[in-house]
């Protein structure tokens, strides 16, 4: 009997579709290109062009300034992006 719910649950999650508990619209899979283009609309939206976005990198605290950043350059991020150090310094990269 336990085989039998192991295959019906897969068959369901295959089948079925899922919805968001809180507003009731459909959940879908998101890129990043989907992500970019519903930040900028609602910049846009907003009237306002400017999109910041922040997240934690770990960081070794042995590394000094230039380490950091020659780390952030090495994981993509470019020149255009400003990174707070945890000196609350902010810093270019490039």
């Amino acid at each position: 009997m336990t085989e039998l719910n192991d295959h019906l649950k897969l068959l369901f999650a295959r089948a079925a579709q899922l919805f968001c508990r809180g507003c009731g619209r459909p959940v879908r899979r998101d890129t990043p290109a989907s992500v970019y283009e519903q930040l900028a609309a609602r910049a846009e939206t907003a009237g306002d062009p400017r999109l910041i976005l922040t997240f934690p990198v770990t960081v070794p605290k042995n590394f000094k300034e230039e380490e950091v950043q020659a780390l952030l350059k090495a994981q993509g991020y470019d020149a255009s992006t400003r990174a707070r150090a945890r000196c609350s310094r902010s810093c270019r990269i490039g």
